[in-house]
């Protein structure tokens, strides 16, 4: 079941395509992906905040600006799976070329160069990443099947029957999402939506006292992946 789950997570995941570098001894920044045309979404900046409901209950709020090459996901929430309850406090962050994944409560993390950057490098993606997110979803089998208001927003809806999955996205953004598996359920609805917003520095912040020490070790499995493909 986990496994489906991740499988369909893909399908919202080709929506916020986020991408680090792996070239070159110089740092990129959010701004240097901008500079060179690059976005990850449509508009410039945005504060979301989603309800979850079903096997996984909560919150999560969402904030990017630089079209997303920056952007920073908090998510409090309980999952329930086959009599098995966990609780998750986390910051994924996403700042130019590195992405870090923290554990709030444990203060423990990691902080990688993602591979799927290499796809610029090599030159095999046009540079709106939202436009190559909607080229995934139509490889993974999701079709656009029509169109719904979310928050005042006409929203373009995306349906993949196979996996039970349903997106609602607005300009690369999405909105809601639902999937449905052997009869349980997991949906995302965002509650409040400002498109442009102004985005204070402190979001984007890592907290002090995390321990990212087992980066090294995610960063050399990620790369004999990456060369295995």
């Amino acid at each position: 079941m986990q496994r489906m789950l991740l499988k369909a997570g893909l399908l919202t995941a080709a929506f916020c395509l986020i991408h680090t570098s792996v070239n070159g001894d110089k740092e990129k920044n959010a701004e240097h992906f901008v500079k060179e045309g690059y976005k990850i979404n449509n508009i410039e900046s945005a504060i979301i905040v989603y309800e979850l409901s079903g096997m996984q209950s909560g919150r999560k709020e969402v904030y990017f600006d630089h079209y997303g090459w920056r952007k920073a996901e908090y998510t409090q929430a309980t999952t329930e799976l086959m009599g098995t309850k966990t609780v998750e406090n986390r910051l994924s962050l996403i700042d130019g070329e590195w992405q870090y994944n923290i554990d709030l409560d444990k203060k423990t993390g990691t902080k990688v160069k993602n591979p799927l950057l290499q796809q610029i490098a090599d030159g095999n993606t046009d540079k709106s990443l939202a436009k190559a997110g909607e080229e995934m979803l139509k490889g993974m089998g999701a079709k656009k099947t029509g169109t719904a208001m979310m928050l005042g927003k006409n929203c373009d809806v995306w349906e993949a029957k196979s996996m039970g999955t349903k997106i609602w996205a607005w300009n690369s953004v999405e909105l809601k999402t639902e999937t449905t598996m052997m009869g349980m359920t997991q949906g995302m609805t965002a509650v409040k939506f400002e498109a442009n917003a102004s985005i204070p520095a402190d979001k984007f912040a890592i907290p002090e006292g995390i321990d990212f020490s087992g980066s090294a070790h995610l960063q050399e499995m990620m790369n004999k992946f990456g060369k295995k493909k």
